[in-house]
Protein backbone atom coordinates (compact mmCIF):
# COMPACT_ATOMS: atom_id res chain seq x y z
CA UNK A 1 0.00 0.00 0.00
CA UNK A 2 2.55 2.41 1.01
CA UNK A 3 4.70 1.47 -2.16
CA UNK A 4 1.41 1.87 -4.28
CA UNK A 5 1.16 5.35 -2.87
CA UNK A 6 4.59 6.32 -3.14
CA UNK A 7 4.80 5.21 -6.64
CA UNK A 8 1.45 7.50 -7.63
CA UNK A 9 2.89 10.59 -5.60
CA UNK A 10 6.78 10.26 -8.15
CA UNK A 11 4.04 9.83 -10.68
CA UNK A 12 2.12 12.91 -9.85
CA UNK A 13 5.59 15.25 -9.32
CA UNK A 14 7.14 13.72 -12.57
CA UNK A 15 3.74 14.78 -14.34
CA UNK A 16 4.15 18.36 -13.01
CA UNK A 17 7.64 18.34 -13.72
CA UNK A 18 6.86 17.32 -17.67
CA UNK A 19 3.93 20.14 -17.72
CA UNK A 20 6.10 22.87 -16.12
CA UNK A 21 9.08 21.97 -18.86
CA UNK A 22 6.53 21.98 -21.30
CA UNK A 23 5.22 25.46 -20.48
CA UNK A 24 8.89 26.60 -19.95
CA UNK A 25 9.69 25.25 -24.44
CA UNK A 26 6.35 26.97 -25.46
CA UNK A 27 7.47 30.31 -24.25
CA UNK A 28 11.28 30.04 -25.94
CA UNK A 29 11.71 30.58 -29.33
CA UNK A 30 14.25 28.06 -31.41
CA UNK A 31 16.93 31.12 -30.50
CA UNK A 32 16.55 31.72 -27.13
CA UNK A 33 14.15 34.60 -26.75
CA UNK A 34 11.15 34.43 -24.98
CA UNK A 35 8.27 33.52 -27.66
CA UNK A 36 5.05 35.71 -26.87
CA UNK A 37 1.49 36.77 -28.38
CA UNK A 38 0.00 40.47 -29.09
CA UNK A 39 -3.78 40.19 -29.86
CA UNK A 40 -4.32 43.16 -32.12
CA UNK A 41 -7.69 44.79 -31.94
CA UNK A 42 -8.36 44.55 -35.72
CA UNK A 43 -6.91 43.97 -39.37
CA UNK A 44 -3.37 45.30 -39.95
CA UNK A 45 -2.83 48.97 -40.70
CA UNK A 46 -1.15 52.19 -39.25
CA UNK A 47 -3.61 51.61 -35.89
CA UNK A 48 -0.46 49.17 -34.72
CA UNK A 49 2.34 50.99 -36.53
CA UNK A 50 4.49 50.88 -33.29
CA UNK A 51 4.21 47.44 -32.91
CA UNK A 52 5.60 46.51 -36.49
CA UNK A 53 8.44 48.89 -36.41
CA UNK A 54 9.39 47.35 -32.90
CA UNK A 55 9.61 44.04 -34.87
CA UNK A 56 11.39 45.46 -38.19
CA UNK A 57 13.88 47.42 -36.14
CA UNK A 58 14.61 44.65 -33.67
CA UNK A 59 13.84 46.57 -30.57
CA UNK A 60 11.72 43.26 -29.13
CA UNK A 61 14.81 40.97 -29.94
CA UNK A 62 17.09 43.18 -28.36
CA UNK A 63 14.81 42.78 -25.59
CA UNK A 64 14.94 39.03 -25.27
CA UNK A 65 11.75 38.58 -27.20
CA UNK A 66 10.41 36.74 -30.24
CA UNK A 67 6.65 38.54 -30.67
CA UNK A 68 3.95 36.95 -32.54
CA UNK A 69 1.33 40.36 -34.46
CA UNK A 70 -1.71 38.45 -34.15
CA UNK A 71 -4.80 39.71 -36.14
CA UNK A 72 -8.52 39.08 -34.25
CA UNK A 73 -10.57 36.34 -35.39
CA UNK A 74 -13.87 36.59 -36.57
CA UNK A 75 -15.91 37.92 -33.76
CA UNK A 76 -13.04 37.94 -31.29
CA UNK A 77 -12.14 39.74 -27.98
CA UNK A 78 -8.59 40.65 -27.58
CA UNK A 79 -9.25 40.43 -23.87
CA UNK A 80 -11.00 37.60 -23.32
CA UNK A 81 -7.80 35.76 -25.64
CA UNK A 82 -5.82 37.34 -23.20
CA UNK A 83 -7.51 36.79 -19.72
CA UNK A 84 -8.15 33.01 -21.41
CA UNK A 85 -4.45 32.81 -21.95
CA UNK A 86 -4.41 32.23 -25.52
CA UNK A 87 -2.26 35.54 -25.69
CA UNK A 88 0.12 37.19 -23.71
CA UNK A 89 -0.87 40.82 -24.43
CA UNK A 90 -3.63 42.81 -26.23
CA UNK A 91 -4.66 46.19 -27.76
CA UNK A 92 -8.05 47.07 -26.20
CA UNK A 93 -10.18 50.08 -25.60
CA UNK A 94 -11.05 52.21 -22.91
CA UNK A 95 -14.08 49.30 -21.65
CA UNK A 96 -10.91 47.69 -20.20
CA UNK A 97 -11.73 48.86 -17.17
CA UNK A 98 -15.58 47.51 -17.43
CA UNK A 99 -13.89 44.12 -17.59
CA UNK A 100 -11.56 45.30 -14.26
CA UNK A 101 -15.06 46.52 -12.78
CA UNK A 102 -16.46 43.21 -13.40
CA UNK A 103 -14.04 41.25 -11.12
CA UNK A 104 -11.90 40.13 -14.65
CA UNK A 105 -7.82 40.30 -14.01
CA UNK A 106 -6.98 42.86 -16.45
CA UNK A 107 -3.65 45.23 -16.12
CA UNK A 108 -3.80 48.37 -18.04
CA UNK A 109 0.57 48.64 -19.35
CA UNK A 110 0.24 51.43 -21.81
CA UNK A 111 -2.25 54.16 -23.30
CA UNK A 112 -1.19 54.48 -26.62
CA UNK A 113 -3.74 56.87 -28.08
CA UNK A 114 -4.62 59.51 -25.54
CA UNK A 115 -8.21 60.43 -27.43
CA UNK A 116 -10.32 57.85 -28.41
CA UNK A 117 -10.89 57.61 -32.44
CA UNK A 118 -14.34 56.39 -32.30
CA UNK A 119 -16.80 58.63 -34.07
CA UNK A 120 -20.12 58.91 -35.43
CA UNK A 121 -20.01 59.70 -39.47
CA UNK A 122 -22.64 61.98 -41.12
CA UNK A 123 -23.34 63.24 -44.48
CA UNK A 124 -23.00 66.66 -44.38
CA UNK A 125 -26.02 67.58 -46.74
CA UNK A 126 -28.00 65.59 -44.17
CA UNK A 127 -27.66 68.75 -41.92
CA UNK A 128 -27.59 66.74 -38.81
CA UNK A 129 -24.71 68.81 -36.99
CA UNK A 130 -25.69 67.12 -33.40
CA UNK A 131 -26.37 64.08 -31.67
CA UNK A 132 -29.50 65.30 -30.61
CA UNK A 133 -30.50 65.56 -34.61
CA UNK A 134 -30.28 61.47 -34.66
CA UNK A 135 -33.60 61.40 -32.98
CA UNK A 136 -35.76 58.77 -35.55
CA UNK A 137 -32.54 58.34 -37.62
CA UNK A 138 -31.08 55.10 -38.71
CA UNK A 139 -27.33 54.73 -37.14
CA UNK A 140 -25.31 51.77 -37.84
CA UNK A 141 -23.37 50.58 -34.78
CA UNK A 142 -20.14 48.27 -35.16
CA UNK A 143 -19.94 45.95 -32.18
CA UNK A 144 -17.61 47.16 -29.76
CA UNK A 145 -19.37 50.99 -29.71
CA UNK A 146 -19.97 51.25 -25.93
CA UNK A 147 -18.06 55.02 -25.72
CA UNK A 148 -20.63 56.35 -28.51
CA UNK A 149 -23.75 54.73 -26.59
CA UNK A 150 -22.28 56.36 -23.60
CA UNK A 151 -21.68 59.57 -25.74
CA UNK A 152 -25.44 59.32 -27.08
CA UNK A 153 -26.68 58.74 -23.16
CA UNK A 154 -24.66 61.62 -21.60
CA UNK A 155 -26.06 63.55 -24.30
CA UNK A 156 -29.95 62.96 -22.85
CA UNK A 157 -31.17 61.03 -25.45
CA UNK A 158 -31.92 56.89 -25.12
CA UNK A 159 -30.49 54.51 -27.38
CA UNK A 160 -34.54 53.46 -28.15
CA UNK A 161 -35.14 56.76 -30.27
CA UNK A 162 -32.32 56.06 -32.65
CA UNK A 163 -32.91 53.39 -35.36
CA UNK A 164 -30.31 50.99 -34.27
CA UNK A 165 -28.71 48.66 -37.06
CA UNK A 166 -25.81 46.91 -37.47
CA UNK A 167 -23.02 47.58 -39.16
CA UNK A 168 -19.72 45.20 -40.19
CA UNK A 169 -16.97 47.82 -40.31
CA UNK A 170 -18.04 49.05 -43.61
CA UNK A 171 -19.18 52.96 -44.77
CA UNK A 172 -20.33 51.89 -47.98
CA UNK A 173 -23.84 52.05 -46.66
CA UNK A 174 -23.96 55.74 -45.83
CA UNK A 175 -22.74 56.64 -49.28
CA UNK A 176 -25.73 54.46 -50.40
CA UNK A 177 -28.02 56.41 -48.24
CA UNK A 178 -29.14 53.40 -46.58
CA UNK A 179 -28.36 54.67 -43.44
CA UNK A 180 -28.14 58.27 -41.44
CA UNK A 181 -25.19 57.61 -39.52
CA UNK A 182 -22.28 54.91 -38.84
CA UNK A 183 -19.91 54.49 -36.15
CA UNK A 184 -16.36 54.65 -37.20
CA UNK A 185 -12.49 55.47 -37.00
CA UNK A 186 -11.41 58.79 -37.51
CA UNK A 187 -8.09 57.43 -38.58
CA UNK A 188 -10.25 55.29 -40.84
CA UNK A 189 -13.55 55.53 -43.09
CA UNK A 190 -13.49 59.35 -43.01
CA UNK A 191 -10.67 58.69 -45.88
CA UNK A 192 -12.83 55.32 -48.05
CA UNK A 193 -15.89 58.04 -47.39
CA UNK A 194 -14.09 60.64 -49.51
CA UNK A 195 -13.25 58.27 -51.98
CA UNK A 196 -16.94 57.29 -52.74
CA UNK A 197 -17.69 61.02 -53.29
CA UNK A 198 -19.19 61.95 -49.62
CA UNK A 199 -18.17 64.68 -47.50
CA UNK A 200 -18.64 63.84 -44.48
CA UNK A 201 -19.56 64.96 -40.67
CA UNK A 202 -18.01 64.08 -37.86
CA UNK A 203 -19.44 63.66 -34.58
CA UNK A 204 -16.83 63.74 -31.74
CA UNK A 205 -17.39 62.52 -28.03
CA UNK A 206 -15.39 64.84 -26.83
CA UNK A 207 -17.45 67.77 -27.95
CA UNK A 208 -19.73 65.93 -25.00
CA UNK A 209 -17.76 65.59 -22.76
CA UNK A 210 -17.00 62.06 -23.24
CA UNK A 211 -12.97 61.48 -23.76
CA UNK A 212 -11.46 58.66 -23.44
CA UNK A 213 -8.46 56.86 -23.97
CA UNK A 214 -8.22 54.88 -26.85
CA UNK A 215 -6.06 51.66 -28.21
CA UNK A 216 -4.83 51.21 -24.71
CA UNK A 217 -1.70 47.59 -24.47
CA UNK A 218 -2.91 45.64 -21.78
CA UNK A 219 -1.93 42.25 -20.23
CA UNK A 220 -3.57 39.41 -17.84
CA UNK A 221 -2.31 39.60 -13.78
CA UNK A 222 -0.66 36.43 -14.40
CA UNK A 223 1.15 37.20 -17.10
CA UNK A 224 2.56 40.32 -14.88
CA UNK A 225 2.97 38.41 -11.87
CA UNK A 226 4.54 35.51 -13.39
CA UNK A 227 6.57 37.16 -15.71
CA UNK A 228 7.36 40.86 -14.50
CA UNK A 229 10.53 41.33 -16.20
CA UNK A 230 9.18 39.92 -19.73
CA UNK A 231 6.18 41.95 -18.98
CA UNK A 232 8.37 45.36 -18.56
CA UNK A 233 10.74 44.38 -21.58
CA UNK A 234 7.96 44.48 -23.85
CA UNK A 235 5.99 47.37 -22.54
CA UNK A 236 9.57 49.24 -23.11
CA UNK A 237 10.44 47.81 -26.32
CA UNK A 238 6.70 48.61 -27.67
CA UNK A 239 6.92 52.29 -26.84
CA UNK A 240 10.44 52.26 -28.21
CA UNK A 241 8.73 51.40 -31.73
CA UNK A 242 5.94 53.81 -31.27
CA UNK A 243 8.44 56.41 -31.06
CA UNK A 244 10.14 55.26 -33.85
CA UNK A 245 7.37 54.61 -35.99
CA UNK A 246 6.03 58.60 -35.55
CA UNK A 247 9.66 59.44 -36.02
CA UNK A 248 9.62 57.29 -39.80
CA UNK A 249 5.74 57.48 -40.55
CA UNK A 250 6.35 57.08 -44.65
CA UNK A 251 9.07 54.14 -43.31
CA UNK A 252 6.57 52.59 -41.57
CA UNK A 253 3.87 52.84 -44.16
CA UNK A 254 6.20 51.05 -46.75
CA UNK A 255 6.73 47.75 -44.31
CA UNK A 256 2.69 47.96 -43.14
CA UNK A 257 2.12 47.25 -47.45
CA UNK A 258 5.15 45.36 -48.47
CA UNK A 259 4.74 42.67 -45.01
CA UNK A 260 1.99 42.81 -43.26
CA UNK A 261 -0.98 43.72 -45.28
CA UNK A 262 -1.97 45.87 -48.69
CA UNK A 263 -5.77 45.77 -47.53
CA UNK A 264 -5.21 49.77 -47.38
CA UNK A 265 -3.45 52.05 -50.36
CA UNK A 266 -0.81 53.75 -49.46
CA UNK A 267 -2.13 57.02 -49.66
CA UNK A 268 -4.98 55.06 -46.89
CA UNK A 269 -2.00 54.43 -44.72
CA UNK A 270 -0.34 58.12 -45.12
CA UNK A 271 -3.45 59.65 -44.23
CA UNK A 272 -4.29 57.23 -41.47
CA UNK A 273 -0.69 57.79 -40.03
CA UNK A 274 -1.59 61.74 -39.69
CA UNK A 275 -4.61 61.09 -38.20
CA UNK A 276 -3.14 58.65 -35.26
CA UNK A 277 -0.64 61.49 -34.91
CA UNK A 278 -3.05 63.72 -33.86
CA UNK A 279 -4.95 61.66 -31.03
CA UNK A 280 -1.70 59.91 -30.13
CA UNK A 281 0.11 63.50 -29.27
CA UNK A 282 3.79 62.50 -28.83
CA UNK A 283 4.57 66.37 -28.43
CA UNK A 284 2.34 66.97 -25.75
CA UNK A 285 2.35 63.89 -23.71
CA UNK A 286 4.75 61.29 -22.85
CA UNK A 287 3.90 58.31 -25.09
CA UNK A 288 1.63 55.63 -23.20
CA UNK A 289 1.00 58.06 -20.33
CA UNK A 290 -1.50 57.04 -17.49
CA UNK A 291 -3.31 59.30 -15.86
CA UNK A 292 -4.91 57.35 -12.59
CA UNK A 293 -7.46 60.32 -12.21
CA UNK A 294 -9.01 59.73 -15.62
CA UNK A 295 -9.04 56.66 -15.71
CA UNK A 296 -11.45 56.76 -12.46
CA UNK A 297 -13.37 59.37 -14.27
CA UNK A 298 -13.93 56.91 -16.99
CA UNK A 299 -15.29 53.50 -14.90
CA UNK A 300 -17.60 57.09 -12.82
CA UNK A 301 -18.86 57.99 -16.63
CA UNK A 302 -20.09 54.47 -17.10
CA UNK A 303 -21.35 53.84 -13.92
CA UNK A 304 -23.59 56.64 -14.28
CA UNK A 305 -24.98 55.08 -17.30
CA UNK A 306 -25.22 51.92 -15.71
CA UNK A 307 -22.83 49.79 -17.53
CA UNK A 308 -20.58 49.78 -14.52
CA UNK A 309 -21.33 48.85 -10.63
CA UNK A 310 -20.86 52.67 -8.88
CA UNK A 311 -17.35 53.23 -7.00
CA UNK A 312 -15.96 49.92 -8.67
CA UNK A 313 -12.25 49.27 -7.04
CA UNK A 314 -9.08 49.63 -10.03
CA UNK A 315 -6.47 48.83 -7.64
CA UNK A 316 -4.19 46.53 -9.48
CA UNK A 317 -5.26 47.92 -12.91
CA UNK A 318 -3.07 50.27 -13.76
CA UNK A 319 0.69 48.03 -14.41
CA UNK A 320 3.40 49.69 -12.03
CA UNK A 321 6.41 50.41 -14.54
CA UNK A 322 8.42 51.35 -11.60
CA UNK A 323 6.96 50.66 -8.37
CA UNK A 324 8.14 52.24 -5.17
CA UNK A 325 10.82 50.15 -3.12
CA UNK A 326 8.84 48.80 -0.14
CA UNK A 327 10.60 49.95 3.72
CA UNK A 328 8.92 47.97 5.71
CA UNK A 329 11.94 45.73 6.49
CA UNK A 330 14.21 48.88 7.05
CA UNK A 331 11.25 49.67 9.57
CA UNK A 332 11.28 46.93 11.65
CA UNK A 333 15.49 46.80 11.26
CA UNK A 334 15.18 50.20 12.85
CA UNK A 335 13.14 48.97 15.73
CA UNK A 336 15.60 46.21 16.68
CA UNK A 337 18.34 48.57 16.77
CA UNK A 338 16.42 51.35 19.47
CA UNK A 339 15.89 48.16 21.50
CA UNK A 340 20.19 47.37 21.43
CA UNK A 341 21.44 51.05 21.63
CA UNK A 342 20.35 54.23 22.80
CA UNK A 343 22.33 55.82 20.34
CA UNK A 344 21.32 53.62 17.13
CA UNK A 345 17.94 54.11 18.45
CA UNK A 346 18.29 57.87 18.31
CA UNK A 347 20.19 57.57 14.59
CA UNK A 348 17.04 55.16 13.57
CA UNK A 349 14.58 57.94 14.65
CA UNK A 350 16.57 60.57 12.40
CA UNK A 351 16.01 57.93 9.30
CA UNK A 352 12.98 57.56 9.80
CA UNK A 353 11.93 61.26 9.85
CA UNK A 354 14.39 61.86 6.74
CA UNK A 355 12.52 58.87 4.63
CA UNK A 356 9.24 60.26 5.73
CA UNK A 357 9.73 63.58 4.34
CA UNK A 358 11.68 62.12 1.40
CA UNK A 359 8.33 59.78 0.87
CA UNK A 360 6.22 63.69 1.32
CA UNK A 361 8.52 65.10 -1.07
CA UNK A 362 8.05 62.26 -3.79
CA UNK A 363 4.65 62.18 -2.97
CA UNK A 364 3.85 66.02 -3.77
CA UNK A 365 6.04 65.51 -6.79
CA UNK A 366 4.19 63.46 -8.81
CA UNK A 367 0.96 65.37 -7.74
CA UNK A 368 3.06 68.01 -9.00
CA UNK A 369 3.88 65.93 -12.39
CA UNK A 370 -0.07 65.22 -12.62
CA UNK A 371 -1.14 68.61 -12.00
CA UNK A 372 1.16 69.26 -14.93
CA UNK A 373 -0.13 66.85 -16.97
CA UNK A 374 -3.66 67.96 -16.77
CA UNK A 375 -2.33 71.21 -17.13
CA UNK A 376 -0.82 70.12 -20.41
CA UNK A 377 -4.22 68.66 -21.25
CA UNK A 378 -6.04 71.55 -20.82
CA UNK A 379 -3.44 73.80 -22.69
CA UNK A 380 -3.93 71.28 -25.75
CA UNK A 381 -7.72 71.33 -25.88
CA UNK A 382 -7.61 75.12 -25.90
CA UNK A 383 -4.86 75.35 -28.36
CA UNK A 384 -6.41 72.44 -30.45
CA UNK A 385 -10.24 73.96 -30.71
CA UNK A 386 -8.99 77.89 -30.91
CA UNK A 387 -10.89 79.27 -33.59
CA UNK A 388 -7.38 81.33 -35.14
CA UNK A 389 -4.23 80.21 -36.02
CA UNK A 390 -1.29 78.94 -33.22
CA UNK A 391 1.88 77.22 -33.72
CA UNK A 392 4.80 76.02 -31.63
CA UNK A 393 8.08 76.43 -33.71
CA UNK A 394 11.98 76.43 -33.59
CA UNK A 395 13.10 80.18 -32.85
CA UNK A 396 16.22 79.13 -35.11
CA UNK A 397 15.04 77.18 -38.19
CA UNK A 398 11.37 78.07 -37.83
CA UNK A 399 10.18 74.28 -37.73
CA UNK A 400 6.97 73.45 -36.47
CA UNK A 401 6.65 71.38 -33.70
CA UNK A 402 3.33 71.64 -32.78
CA UNK A 403 -0.02 73.61 -34.24
CA UNK A 404 -3.79 73.46 -34.30
CA UNK A 405 -5.99 72.79 -36.89
CA UNK A 406 -6.87 76.21 -38.29
CA UNK A 407 -2.63 76.90 -38.58
CA UNK A 408 -2.32 73.82 -40.81
CA UNK A 409 -5.71 74.78 -42.56
CA UNK A 410 -4.52 78.23 -43.56
CA UNK A 411 -0.50 77.72 -43.68
CA UNK A 412 0.36 73.89 -44.50
CA UNK A 413 -0.13 72.82 -48.47
CA UNK A 414 -2.26 70.01 -48.44
CA UNK A 415 0.45 67.81 -50.75
CA UNK A 416 2.78 68.18 -47.89
CA UNK A 417 3.07 66.37 -44.63
CA UNK A 418 3.37 67.03 -41.02
CA UNK A 419 7.07 66.48 -40.85
CA UNK A 420 7.21 69.58 -43.96
CA UNK A 421 5.31 72.24 -41.33
CA UNK A 422 7.72 75.16 -41.05
CA UNK A 423 6.63 78.83 -40.42
CA UNK A 424 8.89 81.02 -42.54
CA UNK A 425 7.04 80.27 -45.28
CA UNK A 426 3.93 81.41 -43.83
CA UNK A 427 5.85 84.96 -44.06
CA UNK A 428 5.60 87.67 -46.41
CA UNK A 429 8.36 89.07 -46.12
CA UNK A 430 10.75 86.48 -43.75
CA UNK A 431 12.01 89.58 -42.10
CA UNK A 432 9.27 90.29 -40.04
CA UNK A 433 9.98 87.25 -38.18
CA UNK A 434 13.21 88.15 -37.59
CA UNK A 435 12.05 91.95 -35.96
CA UNK A 436 9.97 89.39 -33.70
CA UNK A 437 12.51 87.27 -32.69
CA UNK A 438 14.76 90.43 -32.05
CA UNK A 439 11.88 92.33 -29.91
CA UNK A 440 11.11 89.24 -27.70
CA UNK A 441 14.93 89.50 -26.56
CA UNK A 442 14.33 92.69 -24.79
CA UNK A 443 10.61 92.30 -23.79
CA UNK A 444 8.73 89.17 -22.54
CA UNK A 445 6.17 89.35 -25.20
CA UNK A 446 4.88 90.77 -28.47
CA UNK A 447 1.36 91.76 -28.94
CA UNK A 448 -0.46 92.68 -32.00
CA UNK A 449 1.91 93.52 -34.37
CA UNK A 450 0.60 94.03 -37.78
CA UNK A 451 2.51 92.17 -40.47
CA UNK A 452 1.24 90.32 -44.38
CA UNK A 453 1.43 86.73 -44.07
CA UNK A 454 0.92 84.82 -47.36
CA UNK A 455 -1.81 81.34 -47.04
CA UNK A 456 -0.62 78.09 -48.52
CA UNK A 457 -2.51 79.15 -51.84
CA UNK A 458 -0.56 81.88 -52.09
CA UNK A 459 -3.56 84.73 -50.71
CA UNK A 460 -2.86 87.59 -48.68
CA UNK A 461 -3.31 87.58 -44.91
CA UNK A 462 -3.00 90.40 -42.94
CA UNK A 463 -2.83 89.28 -39.06
CA UNK A 464 -2.59 90.85 -35.66
CA UNK A 465 0.34 88.72 -34.46
CA UNK A 466 1.30 87.98 -30.66
CA UNK A 467 3.75 85.92 -29.72
CA UNK A 468 6.18 85.02 -26.39
CA UNK A 469 9.36 82.58 -26.31
CA UNK A 470 8.57 79.88 -24.16
CA UNK A 471 10.13 76.63 -22.94
CA UNK A 472 8.62 73.44 -25.09
CA UNK A 473 9.42 69.91 -24.06
CA UNK A 474 12.75 71.47 -21.85
CA UNK A 475 13.89 72.97 -25.11
CA UNK A 476 12.90 76.96 -26.15
CA UNK A 477 10.42 77.31 -28.78
CA UNK A 478 8.61 80.21 -30.59
CA UNK A 479 4.77 80.65 -29.68
CA UNK A 480 2.60 82.37 -32.29
CA UNK A 481 -0.73 82.94 -32.48
CA UNK A 482 -2.48 85.09 -35.52
CA UNK A 483 -5.54 86.91 -35.10
CA UNK A 484 -7.03 87.56 -38.85
CA UNK A 485 -7.54 90.79 -39.67
CA UNK A 486 -7.36 90.91 -43.50
CA UNK A 487 -10.98 91.93 -44.06
CA UNK A 488 -10.40 94.48 -41.87
CA UNK A 489 -7.55 95.61 -43.82
CA UNK A 490 -9.58 95.67 -46.97
CA UNK A 491 -11.96 97.89 -45.43
CA UNK A 492 -9.41 100.08 -44.28
CA UNK A 493 -8.17 100.35 -47.66
CA UNK A 494 -11.41 101.23 -49.14
CA UNK A 495 -11.73 103.82 -46.51
CA UNK A 496 -8.66 105.64 -47.47
CA UNK A 497 -9.35 105.57 -51.34
CA UNK A 498 -13.11 106.74 -51.09
CA UNK A 499 -11.52 109.95 -48.67
CA UNK A 500 -8.81 110.63 -51.56
CA UNK A 501 -11.66 110.17 -53.69
CA UNK A 502 -13.55 112.46 -51.63
CA UNK A 503 -11.00 115.10 -51.38
CA UNK A 504 -10.50 115.02 -54.97
CA UNK A 505 -14.04 116.23 -55.50
CA UNK A 506 -14.46 118.50 -53.08
CA UNK A 507 -11.07 120.09 -55.38
CA UNK A 508 -12.99 119.90 -58.24
CA UNK A 509 -16.21 121.73 -56.22
CA UNK A 510 -16.72 125.40 -57.73
CA UNK A 511 -13.90 125.29 -60.51
CA UNK A 512 -15.13 126.02 -63.63
CA UNK A 513 -14.45 123.56 -66.31
CA UNK A 514 -14.98 122.54 -70.22
CA UNK A 515 -16.68 124.79 -72.97
CA UNK A 516 -18.34 127.83 -71.76
CA UNK A 517 -21.00 129.17 -74.12
CA UNK A 518 -20.35 133.08 -74.69
CA UNK A 519 -21.76 135.58 -76.75
CA UNK A 520 -19.35 137.10 -79.47
CA UNK A 521 -21.03 140.51 -78.98
CA UNK A 522 -22.56 141.46 -75.27
CA UNK A 523 -20.16 138.74 -73.92
CA UNK A 524 -23.57 137.29 -72.15
CA UNK A 525 -22.92 133.51 -71.27
CA UNK A 526 -25.97 130.75 -71.74
CA UNK A 527 -26.57 128.59 -68.49
CA UNK A 528 -27.65 125.15 -68.14
CA UNK A 529 -31.24 125.95 -68.70
CA UNK A 530 -31.04 127.70 -71.59
CA UNK A 531 -31.10 131.82 -70.04
CA UNK A 532 -28.04 134.30 -71.10
CA UNK A 533 -26.56 135.76 -67.95
CA UNK A 534 -23.77 138.87 -67.14
CA UNK A 535 -20.42 137.46 -67.72
CA UNK A 536 -20.82 137.88 -63.46
CA UNK A 537 -23.74 136.46 -62.37
CA UNK A 538 -22.82 133.15 -64.19
CA UNK A 539 -19.36 133.35 -62.34
CA UNK A 540 -20.83 133.59 -58.93
CA UNK A 541 -23.43 131.31 -59.56
CA UNK A 542 -20.25 128.78 -60.48
CA UNK A 543 -17.69 129.82 -58.35
CA UNK A 544 -16.91 131.19 -54.63
CA UNK A 545 -16.28 134.54 -56.11
CA UNK A 546 -18.17 138.00 -55.49
CA UNK A 547 -17.41 141.23 -57.66
CA UNK A 548 -17.28 144.76 -56.45
CA UNK A 549 -18.18 146.83 -59.46
CA UNK A 550 -16.48 150.29 -60.95
CA UNK A 551 -15.90 151.72 -64.38
CA UNK A 552 -12.81 151.19 -66.58
CA UNK A 553 -11.28 154.09 -68.01
CA UNK A 554 -12.20 152.92 -71.28
CA UNK A 555 -15.85 152.40 -71.00
CA UNK A 556 -15.56 155.98 -69.03
CA UNK A 557 -14.31 157.51 -72.07
CA UNK A 558 -17.17 156.11 -74.55
CA UNK A 559 -20.42 156.82 -72.07
CA UNK A 560 -18.95 160.28 -70.44
CA UNK A 561 -18.15 162.00 -73.44
CA UNK A 562 -20.39 164.47 -73.85
CA UNK A 563 -20.18 165.61 -70.04
CA UNK A 564 -16.30 166.14 -70.15
CA UNK A 565 -16.19 167.92 -74.18
CA UNK A 566 -13.19 167.14 -76.40
CA UNK A 567 -10.69 166.80 -73.68
CA UNK A 568 -11.63 164.32 -70.78
CA UNK A 569 -10.17 164.65 -67.39
CA UNK A 570 -6.41 162.58 -67.57
CA UNK A 571 -6.87 159.40 -64.44
CA UNK A 572 -4.03 157.23 -63.72
CA UNK A 573 -4.55 153.91 -64.93
CA UNK A 574 -3.76 151.10 -67.92
CA UNK A 575 -4.87 152.29 -71.04
CA UNK A 576 -7.10 150.09 -73.01
CA UNK A 577 -7.33 149.00 -76.45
Amino acid sequence: MRADALRHVQLLILAVLCAVCFRAAADAAPDGTDSVTLKLKWRHQFQFAGYYAAVDKGFYREAGLTVRLEEPKEGEDPAEAVLAGRANFGVGNSDLVLQRALGKPAVLLAAIFQHSPQVLLVDKKSGITSVHDLAGKRVAFEKETDELRAYIQHEGMRLDQLTVLPLSFDPAPLARGEVDAISAYSTDEPFLLKQMGLECVMLSPRTGGIDFYGDCLFTSEEEAGLHPERTKAFLDASLRGWKYALDHQDEIVDIIYAKYSQRHSLDHLRFEARETHRLILPEIVELGYINPGRWQHIAATYAELGMAPKDCDLSGFIYERNPMPNLRRYRQAIIGLTVLLVVGGLIVFWSYRLNRNLHLEMYERVRAQDAMRAAEQRFKVLVERAPFPIAISDPKTGRVRFCNDQWEKNFLPKDKGVEDRCTVDSYEDPVDRVRILKLLQNQEYVRDYELLLKRHNGEPMWAYLSAALIDFGGEPALFVAFNDITERKKTEQENVRLINDLQQALQQVKTLRGLIPICSYCKRIRNDTGFWLQVDSYIQEHTDAEFSHGVCPHCEEQLYRDLWGESPPTKPGPSVS
